[in-house]
């Protein structure tokens, strides 16, 4: 039993290496392994249990309950529920979908939020964080299993440090060398720089706690004299201190490459508390306050160091005007504030934040800011509301109060040197992560989340203080249904039926979560490389639709399959003659999936001006005004839907309307000048972009 304690430690840990490696686990590939692994610990886990003599259980713990609570409330968001009840717990949900979706829709029964398919995904991978978090919780439980779980971050966080600044110096711009990403900003093996950083900002604090734990274990902590202080740097149990020095010093400076100014942030808050707490415990407190004085001097001596970094930090004296970034940020959390007003107790659903938020954006595009669609709110808390309201906000609230009221109430009396330093670390890397959640979207990467979680399931049991013993001898209830219930038959048939049961269930779904992914993304490379130049090729739109086939049937029922099918319909359909009969059945192909497209993500303004572009060509331009308008609403500050729509009022002849739609595209972007002068020469208005639009520009 021992043996399969220690196979599971180091499967946890060995697990959470590889989900790092394999690109941070942003993409299915990634995420789906790592969901995999977690489901294989937690088989093991559940069958430990019940077969093992000494148990990993604790008394009924209020921190997981809550945990479990969160979980269970992701999971009712995708729920039908009785319309009424819907506008009770989101008022402006039914008149959203209502103004948005395809026609015939029955809205009787639904979902208290949009519940699309990415969300139904993300609520996946926070199930599997939940799971990693009681599986540590269960695991590390004693000081030799809290050093070793120490022991393997440091080690994770010297192999990515070490993996990101050897690519970064010889392969820059490319993952591992080899792969390139469209739109990203690769920092090996992130897929963003800043999810780099941030992941380090949660392994530099427990290599800092094992230095000092190191310190504190050996005879250095006992010495008097300043010389017997010195002397100890060339004793043997200094021997692993230089080399953590080295390691920390690494991870350091991997972070300063990535120059990410919130885990800046995050990894001085870390410290700070790190250090506070450690002159507040320590008995001697001058050579705490004289180590924790040179730790920050080494720290912001190594800031000073990274020159790309100064230049972002001094960004910040240069005042709002020139800090492009604070400025979409403060916008983003001011749009994203509106949502939740609009949804605020079960939000909108977990994940579902960029579907919805391109309508409450406030910033319009300009030459500085081209993304319409921005994925996060850049602050947890907010994104948090947006997604899961006031309920999921509160038992998560009401989770972190308990988490860090109990370890304030307990860290002080622990007497084990091993869980205190190696729990201070923990708890400061998670407080690091939080501070720099504040400002950014520190949860988005997989591994990141998955290692946070790991780290508070391991402080969770160190600080819980309600450990089991079982006794041995006659149970004290010897009824013969307590004895039954309680026998080793019971327990092994139970656990190896609901063990069978998780994964016949959960196996299947993420293999062809992965599969659906993997034959969507080359069908969606297939119909970018469609168009090239204006001018389309037949070879890779018959690809689109092969791939496609494939997606759908390992993943049925998703907008962006549907959307898939009808691009590739509809570019089938321009290569055909224009009054052919083949032209048509491909129009109305395209129009069907468009409108299931619709059905599944009413709120996509992507499939509302896909369908609207499609019935400009067949020539039903009121049908095109309907969908080309929504595309406009659901992202009003997307100069290119407001310009498509105004050219198509033209030909419908609405003056009024195409004029309050050009005025509106040159206010978001004044480069859309040339396109509006190029519209009103082709319309039947005969008149100069000025006069039409009595303005200039």
């Amino acid at each position: 039993m021992t043996l399969w304690l220690n196979v599971m430690q180091v499967g946890f840990c060995a697990a959470l290496l590889i989900s790092v490696l394999v690109f941070g686990s942003g993409l299915a590939g990634g995420y789906t392994l790592l969901q995999f692994l977690t489901l294989v610990l937690l088989a093991n886990l559940i069958l430990y249990q019940c077969w093992a003599k000494k148990k990993l259980a604790t008394r009924p713990n209020d921190l997981l309950y809550l945990l479990l609570l969160w979980t269970g409330f992701l999971w009712f968001q995708f729920i039908p529920l009785p319309r009424p009840l819907v506008n009770v717990l989101s008022p402006h949900l039914t008149p959203l979908v209502q103004k948005f979706s395809a026609e015939g829709i029955s809205l009787h029964w639904m979902p208290a939020t949009l519940a699309t398919y990415n969300m139904f995904v993300e609520a996946g991978k926070k199930t599997a964080y939940v799971a990693l978090f009681f599986i540590a919780f269960f695991l590390f439980r004693d000081r030799a299993h809290i050093q070793k779980f120490g022991s393997w971050v440091v080690f994770i966080g010297f192999v990515v440090s070490m993996v990101a600044l050897f690519f970064h110096r010889y392969c820059p711009g490319k993952m591992y060398g080899i792969f390139e990403f469209e739109d990203a900003a690769p920092f090996t093996p992130f897929l963003n720089k800043n999810q780099l950083a941030n992941y380090l900002v949660m392994t530099i604090p427990v290599t800092v706690a094992y230095i000092f734990f190191l310190m504190d274990w050996s005879f250095l902590s006992k010495t008097s004299s300043l010389r017997d202080k010195i002397l100890w740097f060339g004793s043997k149990d200094a021997l692993l201190f230089f080399p953590l020095v080295v390691v920390s010093a690494i991870q350091i400076a991997a972070l300063l490459t990535a120059c990410s100014r919130g885990s800046l942030l995050g990894l001085a808050s870390a410290l700070f508390l790190f250090l506070f707490l450690a002159v507040l415990k320590s008995s001697n407190k001058l050579p705490a306050i004289l180590i924790s004085l040179a730790v920050l001097l080494i720290v912001v001596w190594s800031v000073y160091q990274a020159k790309p970094l100064i230049s972002k930090l001094k960004v910040l004296k240069l005042g709002w005007a020139n800090d492009l970034a604070l400025q979409f940020r403060v916008s983003n959390w001011l749009g994203a504030l509106h949502l939740f007003r609009d949804f605020p107790l079960v939000g909108i659903g977990a994940g579902g934040f960029h579907e919805l938020f391109p309508m409450y954006k406030t910033i319009p595009e300009n030459p500085s800011f081209t993304q319409v669609r921005f994925y996060h709110a850049e602050n947890l808390v907010i994104e948090g509301l947006c997604e899961t309201g006031l309920f999921g906000v509160g038992i998560l609230a009401a989770a972190t109060f308990v988490f860090c009221g109990r370890f304030f109430g307990r860290w002080f009396s622990l007497e084990s040197k091993t869980v205190r330093w190696f729990s201070l670390g923990m708890f400061s890397s998670i407080f690091g992560m939080c501070v720099h959640g504040l400002f950014d979207f520190s949860m988005d990467m997989s591994a990141n989340a998955a290692l946070f979680a790991a780290l508070a399931g391991v402080v969770g049991y160190q600080i819980s203080n309600n450990h089991v013993k079982i006794a041995s001898g006659v149970e004290e209830n010897t009824s013969h249904s307590a004895v039954f219930f309680r026998s080793k038959f019971f327990r092994s048939g139970s656990a190896i039926i609901f063990v069978t049961a998780l994964f016949f269930f959960v196996a299947p779904i993420l293999w062809k979560q992965w599969r659906s992914e993997y034959h969507y993304l080359k069908a969606r490379t297939s119909l970018g490389q469609a168009v090239q130049g204006g001018k389309l090729y037949p070879p890779f739109i018959r690809t689109a639709l092969e791939e496609l086939t494939k997606a759908k049937k390992f993943g049925k029922n998703q907008a962006r399959i549907d959307y898939g099918f009808g691009l590739s319909f509809f570019y089938s359909s321009l290569l055909t003659g224009d009054s052919s009969a083949q032209r048509e059945t491909r129009f109305r192909q395209a129009e069907w999936h468009f409108l299931r497209a619709i059905g599944h993500t009413p709120v996509n303004a992507s499939y509302h001006y896909a369908l609207g572009h499609l019935y400009e060509k067949w020539g039903r331009f009121e049908k095109a005004s309907l969908f080309l308008e929504r595309a406009k609403m659901l992202e009003p500050q997307n100069p290119f839907y407001r310009f498509q729509f105004g050219q198509n009022e033209l030909r419908l002849n609405k003056v009024a309307s195409a004029r309050d739609a050009f005025r509106e595209t040159l206010r978001i972007n004044s480069r859309y000048w040339e396109p509006v002068a190029k519209a009103l020469a082709n319309s039947s208005i005969h008149m100069s972009p000025e006069k039409f639009l009595d303005t200039h520009f």
